[in-house]
């Protein structure tokens, strides 16, 4: 799946869904386009709000990217939980996060490769 294709299916096809499989290939190109949209979103109104020096702007320009981090959230969570549910996880597994040294291992899961065949979260009509 290209990065366009991953991007595509996450905030157009599949935003609040959290059904189905989601290859390694669409959830990283996804998180990788919501890093740069974050990044290079936060440089520029961070450098225009600079060069204005206005503290009104600047608060403006925070709730504009608290906005498209809400925006870019629900699809974030259900890309996860479809990752997941391809690793024959349930999409709870995310919940792990909270505890102590939780996060490494949610990775280590995210990074391996799929189950091969059917699963228990694959779409059955």
């Amino acid at each position: 799946m290209t990065f366009r294709q991953s991007v595509h299916t996450c905030l157009k096809e599949k935003y609040f869904c959290f059904k189905g499989r989601a290859t390694r290939s669409e959830f990283w190109f996804y998180f990788l386009f919501q890093f740069l949209v974050y990044t290079i979103s936060s440089f520029v109104l961070g450098f225009i709000a600079a060069i204005l020096d206005s503290e009104t702007l600047f608060a403006i320009f925070n709730l504009l990217l608290i906005a498209l981090w809400f925006y870019l959230f629900i699809p974030s969570i259900a890309v996860s939980a479809r990752r997941l549910h391809d690793r024959n996880m349930s999409g709870w597994f995310m919940l792990i996060n909270l505890i102590p040294l939780g996060s490494i291992i949610y990775l280590i899961f995210l990074v391996l490769p799929s189950k091969e065949g059917l699963n228990k979260f694959d779409i059955q009509d």
